[in-house]
């Protein structure tokens, strides 16, 4: 058993909005372009791709600090939280394709609300 679970969900983030630059969001699509469904399924779990998530710009969002839109961040990840918590209870182990390092609070917070005992592994353009 991989961390528990017997399968996999892939879920896309294409969000940008927790910084400056434009373009990562397109890195879910360039990601699975890239053959990362076809990589999985080799490993010998079923592989679900549940698509990519919808985020809204909110109104109203002035910046704060380093982060251009808070409260945009701030929605977008709520709703990737659930969505990571709604897979990891569904049994699969969770691959989120993001979209910006914002997306990180959602993820791990997901994952957190099943799985108290997580192990992170983080891949990052800036490591």
């Amino acid at each position: 058993r991989w961390g528990g679970a017997y399968s996999v969900a892939v879920l896309g983030a294409p969000f940008s909005k927790g910084q400056k630059r434009r373009g990562v969001e397109h890195g879910p699509k360039a990601i699975r372009d890239a053959g990362l469904i076809e990589r999985l399924s080799t490993l010998d779990y079923p592989v679900h791709d549940f698509g990519d998530l919808s985020f809204q710009h909110l109104e109203k969002d002035e910046p704060f600090m380093h982060v251009p839109f808070p409260r945009t961040v701030g929605r977008a990840n709520k709703l990737l939280s659930s969505a990571v918590s709604s897979a990891v209870a569904g049994g699969h182990t969770c691959v989120m394709l993001g979209g910006d390092h914002s997306l990180a609070i959602g993820s791990v917070a997901g994952h957190a609300q099943q799985r108290p005992d997580l192990c992170l592994i983080w891949v990052d353009a800036h490591a």
